[in-house]
């Protein structure tokens, strides 16, 4: 039969293909997009992992507030805007 499988990526990631494992470190086994057709024999009971990769141009912004005294001064705060690898650290 023909079965349809979709893989949905989560903020910040993208789909990056369909694997056999979790392990398979080789190329992509089907071909890559938001959605694939997979055709699998009624007989043949078969396992299909989605992997999702990080976003290099991850934008997010940065505040830096003044604390004096203790008492931080947010009217005087800068916003600052980058962008980087979703999940990992700066």
């Amino acid at each position: 039969g023909k079965v349809t499988f979709k893989a949905n990526a989560n903020q910040g990631y993208h789909f990056a293909g369909w694997y056999k494992s979790v392990d398979d470190q080789g190329s992509v086994e089907f071909a890559q997009s938001d959605g694939i057709n997979i055709t699998v024999p009624n007989n043949e009971n078969r396992k299909f992992i989605a992997r999702f990769e990080p976003n290099k141009d991850t934008s997010y912004a940065v505040w830096h507030i003044k604390v004096q005294g203790g008492v931080a001064d947010e009217v005087h705060a800068e916003k600052e805007y980058l962008s980087g690898v979703t999940g990992k650290k700066a």
